[in-house]
């Protein structure tokens, strides 16, 4: 009796599973009036920022890194590389998941001439774009470095 009515149950919920598919059932519309999303929430993210001498004079194809972390537990994390232009400055655009901060590192593996430097940079949100529903928003920075030559 046990097999014949755990079969019948199986069969039961077979036929009922197809019916509200065929209906087009939703749980979630009449509780969250939205549309059903699918992936991961992304933010765009822009830092920039200038390196300069202590002279205050700009200081060109400096090396820049940044580690970008996108967990809490520090598990996800990117990070980017570029060198500055010839007025020293630098800029980083990237889209991902959460993040409200950022690690900068600046060097001058080339030369050596000047010592290196960091800083964590806190993010700031910009707003919400309103023709995005998955996207969180941007979020800018700004690092600017002044280095020491080295002795």
């Amino acid at each position: 009796m046990g097999k014949f009515k755990n079969l019948l149950l199986n069969k039961i919920n077979i036929m009922l599973g197809a019916v509200l598919s065929m209906l087009g059932w939703s749980g979630c519309d009449e509780v969250f009036n939205s549309e059903d999303l699918y992936g991961c929430p992304y933010s765009y993210y822009q830092l920039e920022g200038a390196v300069l001498d202590e002279e205050e004079k700009p200081i060109v194809n400096i090396r820049v890194a940044t580690k970008w972390i996108f967990s809490a537990d520090d598990n996800f994390s990117k990070t980017d590389t570029t060198f500055t232009d010839a007025d020293g400055r630098y800029i980083f655009f990237t889209q991902d998941g959460y993040s409200d901060s950022v690690h900068v590192v600046v060097d001058d593996p080339q030369h050596g001439t000047f010592a290196p430097d960091s800083a964590d940079v806190r993010l700031i949100h910009t707003g919400l774009h309103s023709d995005e529903t998955w996207c969180s928003g941007t979020y800018v920075g700004k690092a600017d470095f002044k280095l020491k030559k080295r002795d």
